[in-house]
């Protein structure tokens, strides 16, 4: 599968839909082992929380998102507006 990388955190990844419809994720590409997400690491590393609070701030503990990994997302300001506010919502848990 050939798909944009972008950079977050100092996370190469790339984007997919979420499996809410209208959202997206950013997923390293560290956790995608022949087109499978490990899904552990990926829930460990925080990936499904900081995806959904980047979408839906008001979400709470617990909140996760998944990506569809069959349907890459190429929307490029999107993506990158997404990886901005997963970089502010870190930068956030850093300061607190």
């Amino acid at each position: 599968m050939r798909v944009k990388t972008f950079s977050v955190l100092n996370t190469i990844g790339v984007y997919f839909e979420g499996e809410i419809p209208g959202t997206i994720c950013f997923v390293p590409t560290k956790l995608l082992v022949n087109n499978v997400l490990n899904e552990g690491m990926y829930l460990n590393e925080g990936w499904a929380t900081l995806n959904i609070k980047a979408q839906w701030p008001q979400r709470g503990i617990g909140s996760h998102l998944f990506p569809d990994i069959s349907k890459p997302f190429y929307d490029e300001a999107r993506c990158r507006d997404h990886g901005n506010r997963i970089i502010a919502l870190r930068s956030q848990t850093v300061a607190a």
